[in-house]
């Protein structure tokens, strides 16, 4: 998102905090190329494609100085988007829920584009991934089933989504939401989302160690590829 600012601030609001950090990591290191993992399923946090992209992040900080003073400790809802919905931050890494606030409240003239990319490449974007859990008894199957069946009806899950302001996540919302101008952005990336290897048991200890460690990396003294190796050995030492 790129905003018009009532006076000179900052041009980026970068939240490399506890909050979010392995979501804003992830949308400039998809974008160079990089991932959690690679194309064999092994971890690959410290693949020079994400060092490189952790580097920039700290480059924008410390060098060129177009951040906030503190994006290690700056997270996204109470640090990075108050930046940008008070006019005091020319860019932020946002969402559709943000977009909801900014049109409600009318008071910052925005645009939408997608994320920058290192090689020419599609703009990728990061997803997140919730779960239903069900009980695992005789004869549930069927009601897991049936409530599957209902809530994806199109009527169904297109009413929800719109509602709550969220994507669409099937082809029929697709259809549904293309008219909407102000979702296009979203809507053309979508195809090149990169979820978060969630279903790794390793990554909620990862997550954690990503959440509280990787700002580190970005001031003055910090050292991204030496955060990224101890991330990437706290990733693999579940074997």
């Amino acid at each position: 998102m790129s905003g018009a600012r009532s006076e000179a601030v900052v041009g980026y609001a970068e939240p490399l905090g506890p909050e979010e950090a392995q979501a804003e990591f992830s949308m400039w290191a998809f974008n160079n190329g990089g991932n959690w993992k690679d194309a064999s399923g092994k971890w690959s946090i410290n693949s020079d494609a994400n060092v490189k992209a952790l580097q920039f992040l700290k480059k924008l900080s410390v060098e060129d100085k177009v951040t906030q003073n503190n994006p290690g400790k700056t997270n996204r809802t109470d640090g990075a988007f108050p930046l940008f919905t008070s006019g005091k931050a020319g860019m932020v890494v946002g969402f559709g829920p943000l977009s909801a606030q900014l049109d409600k409240d009318k008071s910052v003239d925005y645009g939408i584009a997608p994320m920058p990319t290192a090689h020419g490449s599609a703009p990728r974007t990061y997803g997140v991934t919730d779960y239903l859990e069900a009980f695992k008894k005789p004869g549930n199957q069927q009601a897991v089933k049936d409530f599957y069946e209902l809530y994806y009806q199109p009527d169904q899950v297109n009413t929800w989504i719109k509602s709550e302001g969220f994507l669409p996540v099937t082809k029929s919302g697709l259809e549904v939401f293309k008219s909407e101008a102000a979702l296009k952005v979203y809507l053309d990336t979508l195809p090149n989302i990169i979820l978060t290897p969630n279903q790794d048991p390793m990554w909620d200890k990862t997550l954690t160690a990503v959440q509280q460690n990787l700002g580190a990396a970005v001031e003055a003294n910090g050292d991204p590829k030496a955060v990224l190796d101890q991330l990437q050995q706290t990733a693999e030492a579940g074997g």
